[in-house]
């Protein structure tokens, strides 16, 4: 046995090296996996064989296998231990991504956020002025964001600031710079420029225009402006806007179709929901707006025109005198019948004489019958007018031959001394002449006598007529409403139950009536008699004007201000709703 000696010497040395002994087949008879294992290993780890039949160990716990050993690492936040060339390292856990270490710091794992953007892992910084935040917007992969700016709802980013939208001096996604034209402000309105003219001046094209006139309808009113153009707002159901359409406006919007320049308009009247102005040269005149009744002269009763057109056959009608002068014509009517319809009627005093068209059903053309007419008719026994006023169902007329009313009359409003309704003019009753007139709903009102004085007739529902509430609830003939002394006016306007009275030149408006919507100013009440305080340092008003319950007020400065009802936006201020309860500038937008 010559290899005696070295077989005992490889027994030895297999007996001094760790070994795999014993193994256990799988089903598949080919894995083996040993069973018991002789290896050592580590502090803090475990012995266990390979598959292959090497000695290994496994690290126990939270202890990680690296460099031979089982160590502790403390992996930073949102990161996982790992052994990186045999020393304690980390892996960011998804999805965070790697941040390299900052001066005098060290790596970190972040989740790409607001806090921690793109690939310098820094903060996204707030606006410079203006109330925002800085946002990480993301990137085609992870660590790829960019900084952004978020303005808070109604802000927008222009540069490193947050600018409100309505900042005119940075306006839209461009951060425009808005300009204005004289006498208006810059605005930024949808991420456009615009502007607004300054209180008392009104938009007229791409400018400003001062009002030279000013008429109030049934829920809308109307404007003439310096330019000679036409601007109206409010209810606009029945085209009475005359801009094209029906929807109604709480602003005042430019009359389309009116002739062009040289044509201007001089003169304007407004009924219940159609209105009329006079154009110069030529003194022809255009209206618009509801023609149920066949009020705008066309020759054709139909529903409505939302643009002026002619009235054939009336020529010469002069312009005023002066804004507070007795206009050459009139508008009138109202709401009426079930389901209620709007009618009216319109009279003018032109070269032909003194004519009026449209509703007749309470003989309100004048004319002897009672039939509408969609063409202008002479008024029987008035050749001409120096004065004019049309109410819902009558009108009344200063002539050569005195002071007559014709048309409804069961509240007493021809002030003939009776209720009953004619066709035909009929004298008013101790009035041979007058100055001024107006025609409210179911009531006239004249300015008369050496000095000046106004008288009222017809219906005192609600103190319309007398300043006070019944008795007596009709007034059959002129009295003079109790104003106070020192009073001294020039012209006086009506609404569907309210009256204003106007000392020309002066700021002193006397209101009276209804005011269950402000029509008087102040807090809404039944009835009152206001004397009217107009907004800011404004000097004076050349006219006022009434409508179905709101009023508006000419300066001498060329402004208007408006007040009292306003559900349609009939104030023109700019917002429908409320009451308007002191005089207020009609918007300048």
């Amino acid at each position: 046995m010559r290899n005696a000696p070295l077989l005992s010497l490889l027994v030895a040395a297999a007996l001094a090296t760790p070994a795999c002994t014993r193994t256990l087949v799988d089903e598949d008879g080919a894995s083996l996996v040993p069973s018991t294992c002789s290896c050592t290993a580590p502090a803090g780890g475990s012995p266990v064989c390979n598959p292959g039949g090497a000695c290994d160990y496994v690290c126990q716990g939270d202890l990680l296998k690296c460099g031979g050993g089982c160590v502790t690492c403390v992996p930073p936040a949102s990161a996982s231990p790992a052994c990186v060339q045999g020393a304690c390292g980390f892996s960011c856990n998804s999805p965070a991504r790697l941040c390299a270490a900052p001066p005098g710091g060290a790596a970190s794992c972040q989740v790409e956020n607001d806090l921690s953007c793109g690939t310098t892992c820094e903060p996204c910084v707030g606006p410079t002025t203006g109330p925002g935040r800085g946002v990480c917007q993301p990137g085609p992969a992870l660590g790829a964001g960019t900084c952004t700016l978020a303005c808070d709802a109604g802000n927008h980013a222009c540069g490193g600031s947050c600018f409100a939208d309505g900042d005119a001096a940075h306006c839209g996604a461009a951060c425009l710079a808005c300009a204005a034209p004289p006498n208006a402000s810059p605005l930024c309105e949808g991420s456009a420029c615009a502007f607004a003219c300054n209180p008392g001046f009104l938009r007229c094209d791409g400018g400003c225009c001062r009002g030279a006139a000013v008429a109030a309808g049934g829920e809308f009113g109307c404007a003439l402006l310096d330019d000679g153009r036409v601007s109206c707002w409010g209810a606009n159901d029945r085209g009475q806007l005359g801009d094209g359409s029906t929807t109604f406006r709480p602003v005042p919007g430019r009359v389309i179709g009116l002739p062009p320049a040289p044509a201007r308009a001089v003169a304007l009247a407004t009924g219940w929901a159609h209105a009329c102005a006079v154009l110069s040269p030529g003194g022809q005149v255009w209206c618009w707006g509801d023609n149920t009744t066949g009020e705008l002269g066309s020759g054709v009763a139909g529903p409505f025109s939302t643009t002026p057109v002619l009235v054939p056959g009336v020529a010469g009608v002069a312009a005023p005198v002066s804004a507070s002068a007795p206009l050459p014509i009139a508008a009138g009517g109202g709401v009426g019948g079930s389901p209620p319809a709007p009618f009216g009627h319109t009279c003018a005093v032109g070269s032909g004489g003194l004519v009026c068209w449209g509703a007749n059903g309470s003989g309100q053309l004048g004319d002897g019958s009672t039939a509408q007419s969609s063409i202008p008719r002479a008024v029987s026994g008035v050749a001409t007018a120096s004065a004019l006023a049309a109410g819902e169902r009558h009108t009344c007329a200063a002539g050569p031959g005195g002071l007559a009313c014709w048309g409804a009359n069961g509240s007493g409003q021809l002030g003939d001394g009776s209720t009953a309704q004619s066709s035909l003019p009929r004298a008013v009753s101790g009035l041979p002449t007058a100055a001024f007139l107006a025609a409210g709903q179911a009531f006239s009102c004249a300015i008369a006598g050496a000095t000046p004085q106004l008288l009222c007739w017809g219906d005192n529902g609600e103190g319309q007529v007398t300043t006070s509430p019944p008795p007596p609830v009709i007034q059959l003939a002129p009295v003079a409403p109790s104003l106070g002394g020192g009073f001294s006016p020039g012209l006086v306007a009506t609404g569907r139950a309210h009256a204003c009275a106007l000392e020309p030149g002066s700021a002193t408006i006397k209101c009276f009536g209804a005011n269950g919507q402000s029509q008087l100013t102040g807090a809404p009440t039944a009835t009152g008699k206001v004397d009217v305080t107009l907004t800011g340092l404004v000097g004076t008003a050349n006219t006022v004007a009434a409508g179905g319950n709101h009023a508006c007020a000419l300066l001498t400065d060329g402004s208007v201000q408006c007040w009292g009802a306003n559900d349609r936006g009939q104030t023109g201020t700019g917002q429908p709703g409320a009451t308007v309860n002191t005089p207020t500038f009609l918007s300048g937008r």
